[in-house]
């Protein structure tokens, strides 16, 4: 790999899992500070509004990388402007639901904040990959530590003076969240980028590539959360909270992954674009990245019995095993996401949207049947398998579309 390339790669991706640690080191914060049942539903809704925020990118960053990387900024600006109107959308579309949950069948009220907080997360998401593709390194630096600090430090401030349940933190966390997407965004106006005019998101070019990325990422994004889905019709709060914490850690784990994934995505794009070595490039990508992934996963099995007895309260403990097993899942889901990228850039969303469908069909099931046979570690071990059918499924297409696409380079 090109120095420059792998310097810049290296920058943002010690940045973002600077930001990731911080994260993290929130947890045993967030654990002492507010009860089992607030952790439960806290973790619950912020998992959830992860969920439906890949949902609510419709495959922006890809679309946007792909503009990059051919230098066509009229395409740029439309990707954000498809972004923008989409979520205008899905926000004033699902808080009319979300009222009439709360008006009619007594939900509670903190509910009308999550479209919000999903918008805002995809928001944040586009931003961030935007400083990236740009090559910002300070401006993506000071965005992620400042943002993804903030949106903790201040909830817990106000629980420290008040007993905040699971919904009330979350509503503050998208009071942050909004606040650092609206001066985020100041910057994508000063490059041209944003245009406050909204469009008919199916007149736009990238209509379809963006819903079937949409679709994709909703089966993705179910398969990484099914587990905690599952089991929260079956267990009581206090499990939950505990399998919750043991959940968060390996998905910390696919978060690092996704990271170094989307950072080296860019400059792979590039290369893709400009070289007629396909093969050459893709396995000098995937050598690269998978090597990452194998190295810390390792670190992650050797030191997570001690970061949860030394960091968590002993109500917690009991986490361990879990998050042991479901790092294995991570660690599959890791190697996914270059074969995702790679799909992406060859335009197939398409494809990756009857993987998911069929892929997280069988997972929903699977974990639901292997809960009644072996409890808890049924669905951990579901959970590990369907991401081994989605790996596998979507390296098999990807090898045939990429034949594809260089025989008809």
């Amino acid at each position: 790999m090109k120095k420059k390339m792998i310097k810049t790669v290296m920058v943002l991706s010690v940045v973002s899992l600077f930001s990731s640690v911080i994260v993290f080191l929130f947890l045993p914060v967030l654990a002492s500070t507010l009860s089992l049942s607030a952790f439960a539903d806290y973790s619950f809704y912020y998992a959830a509004t992860g969920v439906f925020a890949s949902v609510c990118l419709f495959g922006a960053p890809a679309s946007f990388s792909i503009a990059a990387a051919e230098k066509n900024k009229l395409n740029e600006i439309e990707v954000v402007r498809f972004l923008v109107s989409s979520n205008v959308i899905v926000v004033a579309t699902s808080s009319v639901i979300i009222l009439i949950l709360i008006l009619f069948f007594k939900q509670p009220w903190g509910l009308i904040f999550i479209p919000l907080l999903v918008a805002s997360r995809s928001f944040f998401i586009q931003i961030s990959h935007y400083f990236r593709v740009y090559q910002r390194v300070k401006s993506f630096s000071a965005y992620q530590l400042l943002t993804l600090t903030t949106v903790f430090v201040f909830p817990l401030i106000v629980a420290s003076y008040v007993d905040l349940k699971g919904l009330e933190f979350i509503s503050l966390m998208t009071l942050v969240m909004v606040i650092s997407v609206l001066v985020g965004s100041q910057s994508l106006k000063k490059d041209g980028l944003l245009k406050f005019r909204l469009r008919n998101p199916y007149r736009s070019f990238c209509a379809k590539f963006g819903f079937y990325s949409a679709a994709h990422s909703f089966m993705a994004a179910l398969i990484t959360v099914a587990d905690r889905f599952i089991l929260k019709a079956y267990i009581d709060k206090e499990q939950f909270a505990v399998y919750s914490l043991a959940a968060t850690l390996a998905s910390a784990l696919g978060l690092v992954f996704a990271t170094v994934n989307q950072n080296m995505t860019p400059e792979f794009y590039k290369e893709m674009k400009e070289t007629s070595k396909h093969w050459q490039v893709l396995f000098k990508y995937f050598s690269f990245y998978m090597a990452f992934v194998f190295i810390v996963s390792g670190f992650y099995q050797l030191l997570i019995a001690d970061v949860v007895s030394f960091f968590f309260p002993e109500s917690y403990q009991d986490a361990i095993p879990y998050a042991r097993w479901l790092a294995v899942g991570a660690m599959i889901q890791g190697s996914y996401f270059f074969a995702s990228a790679l799909l992406m850039f060859l335009q197939r969303s398409d494809r990756l949207f009857f993987i998911t469908g069929t892929v997280g069909s069988v997972g929903l099931v699977s974990g639901i049947l292997m809960y009644q046979w072996l409890g808890v570690f049924g669905v951990v071990y579901s959970y590990i398998f369907v991401w081994l059918l989605f790996s596998a499924a979507t390296y098999f297409t990807g090898y045939k579309c990429v034949k594809e696409y260089i025989s008809n380079a």
